[in-house]
């Protein structure tokens, strides 16, 4: 499947060349494509190896060049890797780095995976993002890999019309969002006693309520949040501080991963 993403990258280049200008002209003489793939940092040493001896052989196995991204994406623990190379180079490496996958795989458990279509929150670091406009719903793990990811349906943008709560806020100006946060990152937003969640609550001002179980198959559980509009994205930002917190610190428990510069 790689390897025909990667033709047909090849076959469909992207160019401001003028129109008629022959295709075999617009193509590299080596016929190399790239390919992209989100993996998760903590499978990264089982891909790059002890000493980087596993990455290396995959390169020489596959004579594709392999370039893995230090910083982790946006809200998630997944890095880039991109494979560089000719059509049959691309898809042997790729081969290879899923065989390691597959054989390593419990240590990509609990992976909080890259949402593009998260937008920002006005006002946060570039590290924090929010889940959708006010009143939505948003996985905060979705990625079904259908291309809806990318963008928002009509329904989906639309406010839902929940009943709203008054406490000590004009009704009219309180807007409900949900967010979906993984199953077993809800203890280091909840905190010991509760205490993370109070703070949270007392100083964005919004009320936070969080479902007692998972609302599907994926374990992620349904986090509610009713308040105005400033004191909605200031919970955004709180809540997604405490996970790159968590995120960090489970990182760190793990082992760095020394940073590489994959030739």
């Amino acid at each position: 499947a790689f390897s025909l993403i990667a033709q047909t990258l090849l076959d469909n280049p992207i160019t401001s060349s003028p129109p008629g200008t022959p295709l075999n002209s617009l193509r590299p003489a080596a016929q190399t494509s790239s390919i992209r793939l989100l993996i998760s940092h903590n499978l990264m040493g089982t891909i790059i190896g002890r000493q980087g001896l596993k990455i290396k052989h995959i390169q020489d196995t596959s004579s594709a060049r392999m370039v893995a991204s230090k910083e982790m994406l946006p809200q998630s623990t997944e890095r880039v890797v991109e494979v560089q190379g000719s059509i049959d180079a691309i898809r042997i490496a790729i081969y290879e780095i899923g065989k390691c996958l597959v054989d390593d795989w419990e240590r990509g458990a609990g992976t909080v995976l890259y949402n593009p279509a998260a937008p920002r929150v006005p006002g946060a670091g570039s590290n924090y993002t929010a889940g959708a406009p006010t009143g939505t719903r948003t996985n905060y793990t979705s990625r079904t890999g259908n291309g809806s990811d990318f963008t928002r349906s009509g329904e989906d943008s639309q406010y839902r019309a929940r009943p709203e709560p008054a406490f000590g806020q004009n009704n009219a100006n309180l807007r409900t969002q949900e967010i979906s946060i993984p199953a077993d990152m809800v203890g280091c937003i909840i905190g010991k006693g509760g205490s993370k969640i109070s703070e949270i609550r007392r100083l964005s001002g919004s009320r936070i309520s969080i479902a007692k179980t998972p609302h599907d198959e994926t374990g992620e559980r349904m986090f509610t949040i009713v308040g105005t509009l400033e004191a909605n994205e200031k919970a955004l930002y709180l809540l997604y501080g405490q996970l790159e917190v968590e995120k960090d610190k489970r990182l760190n428990l793990s082992g760095e991963i020394p940073e590489e510069d994959e030739e």
